[in-house]
């Protein structure tokens, strides 16, 4: 059966399931009922959980509608039991959330239907004889914004040279017209490959991607793209917060684990702007990469699906890359994400465009309906706290509906979650990191509605450093949600004490605004910067080594523990003698069976774990050597045991009980802070004052 045939048999099947189970979901019952199927459909959900890492296909489909049949009961209940008109205020209160509530379920079913039946693309090799392989260019989008005077030019000459040197083509532009999708444009009509390989200035590629992805062109002449993993040697702010106490995946995992795998099962797999060939004459159709939106490659995608064309979804890392080093960078980039897609929400009307199977139309709408996100955990932030604070009745249900529908509903989103995408995220993570980014993307997101045109491409700086620790000022709205919801968990203890008629309300609330004040707590100690001196990244790494000392005369087997540009860390026998800075040489194999060898010098040798811990450095003249750029990035051996070693998930516990100690040392720094800004300014004030009484 083709991969449209069984797309299509899937959706007929849940289409079928979902519409009699609608039916069950509203027709009426007792409370007393409602209790027992509400809790017996969690238990049945929750058995089906337990056999998650089976690939049966019914037990996923059987998963999918007893979870769809929770979430249509809690709404057909919230729509028409809990929405009573019991003032303006009220009204509009209780539609912001009840609206908000409608998003999350669309999210929620659409998650469940692009994640039915992932596919693992099969490889492809493409075929040894030379004679009957396309030709490839490569183009490399400008990430960095050009510094003015002679240190543009400066760049300019060096980057030809370097060029030169490669025997690549250097091509510049006289105008940085459409950013990125102009300049790959420009490349575009001074090239003439069958295929172009796109990569990003910070992405480096393996030395097997072209002979991975070529071969799925040659097979399918209507395919477009052959899209590749992102992966990240450095971890994200929140990631880096976490070192050494969790072994969280990245936010790009799930993305690329979960989400893109399940996208390609529906045919709408889509090009990630960089680790991805495309082939140039169906590009050439579109007219090259679009540009009327800020994320000009789901576009491209989007435009090129529409043509008819299809696209590939390969699952094994093969470009290394930099994630954003610091707050303020990684909120740009998200930002541009979020204006983007939603421009194309905006502009292009994913579920009514042509040329779009149905399938496609949802999974495009998903993409971009996700990122209103941050206006919903807004609204969620900041609900209990209307009814607790100023009285608002903005949800209306006894304690015996709470324990009847909320409860099963809420319940069954947490096994939902982990059902798909427990090799791919940590419980509670998503919860982080959509809090941290809710607060800066809802004005973004708003500005995209009041007019769609006018988000600008904003590069994401990449390769910074940090000297010092310190808590991001971009904190500060957290530290005003946690305010806000300690007033509210205040007045909810005079409330239980005043209202005894509104105790079911208050207890709800009360349990609401816990929730928001941990996730905020959590969300705030996520906000502290660690250092970040390293130039070149250090990156975990395996594999054997031979290491020659020729004071000693010696060969020597160690085990490589990690590898960065400039050095080797690895770990040999605890009884061989080594000498600081003692001239070695490093004999190793990439995951091929290349050979390398590196001259090196001895920086540290420490004790560990009954054996010695040495970090060399390569004492190349060329910093940029072509063998040590080959052996650190150009293994895709070594990023997929990495990559693979993400989903063995340790500590969650242990992270979140870290981010609440620098939550709690966020407020008392920031209070300090705040006192002391205080306290100058009455120094100052009583200065200005002294100086007036002398005149």
């Amino acid at each position: 059966m083709t991969r449209t045939w069984r797309a299509q048999v899937l959706i007929v099947l849940l289409t079928c399931g979902l519409i009699y189970l609608d039916r069950f979901a509203t027709s009426y019952l007792g409370q007393r009922h409602q209790m027992i199927i509400g809790w017996s459909s969690l238990g049945v959900l929750l058995l089906l959980y337990l056999f998650r890492k089976s690939r049966s296909m019914p037990l996923r489909m059987l998963f999918i509608l007893v979870s769809a049949f929770l979430s249509f009961r809690y709404i057909y209940w919230r729509s028409t039991e809990s929405l009573l008109y019991t003032g303006f205020a009220d009204f509009v209160g209780m539609t912001a959330l009840y609206l908000a509530e409608v998003y999350a379920l669309i999210i929620h079913f659409l998650g469940m239907l692009l994640n039915a039946w992932p596919l693992k693309q099969p490889p492809i090799d493409a075929p040894s004889d030379p004679a009957l392989l396309p030709t490839v260019d490569g183009t490399m989008a400008k990430r960095q914004h050009p510094e003015n005077g002679m240190a543009s030019w400066d760049r300019h000459y060096r980057l030809r040279r370097m060029a030169d040197e490669l025997g690549a083509h250097y091509i510049t532009r006289p105008l940085n017209l459409h950013a990125k999708a102009g300049n790959v444009n420009h490349a575009l009509a001074h090239s003439s490959g069958d295929l172009v390989l796109i990569l990003d200035c910070d992405h480096v590629p393996t030395s097997d991607i072209l002979r991975r992805t070529v071969g799925f062109f040659l097979a399918d002449p209507k395919l477009f793209l052959v899209q590749t993993p992102h992966f990240f040697i450095n971890p994200t702010p929140i990631e880096k917060n976490l070192g050494g106490i969790a072994n969280p995946p990245g936010e790009n995992d799930m993305f690329y684990r979960v989400i893109h795998p399940g996208l390609d099962f529906w045919g709408a797999s889509y090009f990630c702007g960089s680790a991805a060939l495309l082939r140039r004459s169906h590009l050439m159709e579109n007219g090259g990469l679009s540009g009327k939106t800020i994320t000009e490659d789901a576009e491209t995608a989007f435009a090129l699906h529409s043509r008819g064309y299809s696209s590939v979804y390969f699952e094994r890392p093969m470009v290394c890359g930099l994630s954003p080093e610091s707050y303020d960078d990684y909120i740009i980039q998200r930002t541009r994400w979020a204006q983007g897609m939603l421009q194309m929400f905006l502009l292009n009307n994913p579920l009514f465009a042509p040329g779009l199977t149905l399938a496609q139309r949802l999974c495009y709408f998903n993409s971009c309906f996700f990122w209103f996100f941050g206006i919903v955990r807004f609204i969620y932030f900041i609900a209990p706290a209307t009814f607790l604070l100023f009285g608002l009745r903005i949800y209306n249900a006894s304690w015996l509906q709470i324990v009847a529908y909320v409860l099963p509903y809420v319940l069954s989103g947490w096994i939902v979650m982990d059902f798909f995408y427990s090799r791919a995220r940590q419980p509670f993570f998503s919860e982080v990191y959509e809090s941290v980014q809710s607060m800066f993307l809802m004005p973004a997101v708003i500005s995209v509605f009041l007019n769609p045109a006018h988000p600008t491409f904003k590069v994401t700086p990449k390769g910074q450093t940090q000297e010092h620790e310190s808590l991001n000022p971009m904190s500060v709205s957290f530290l005003l949600v946690i305010f806000i919801n300690a007033a509210a968990l205040g007045m909810a203890v005079y409330k239980w004490i005043d209202y005894p008629i509104l105790r079911d309300v208050i207890a709800v609330t009360a349990c609401w605004s816990v929730y928001n004040l941990v996730l905020a707590l959590i969300s705030l100690g996520a906000f502290w910067e660690r250092k970040q001196i390293r130039n070149y990244h250090r990156i975990e790494s395996d594999g054997t080594l031979t290491l020659v000392v020729p004071r000693l005369r010696e060969r020597i087997s160690g085990e490589i523990r990690d590898v960065s540009l400039t050095g080797i860390g690895f770990e040999i026998p605890s009884d061989v003698a080594l000498k600081p800075l003692e001239r070695v040489t490093l004999e190793t194999t990439d995951s091929d069976g290349n050979a390398y060898s590196f001259e090196a010098r001895l920086h540290r040798i420490t004790p560990r774990g009954g054996k010695l811990f040495c970090g060399s450095e390569f004492v190349h003249e060329d910093p940029c050597d072509p063998q040590a750029i080959r052996f650190t990035f150009g293994d895709s051996g070594r990023w997929l045991r990495l990559w693979q070693k993400k989903q063995e998930m340790q500590g969650t516990f242990g992270m979140l009980m870290h981010f609440v100690r620098l939550g709690g040392r966020g407020i008392v720094g920031s209070g300090t802070m705040l006192w002391e800004r205080v306290r100058e300014s009455r120094i100052k004030s009583g200065r200005r004052t002294s100086r007036s009484d002398t005149v």
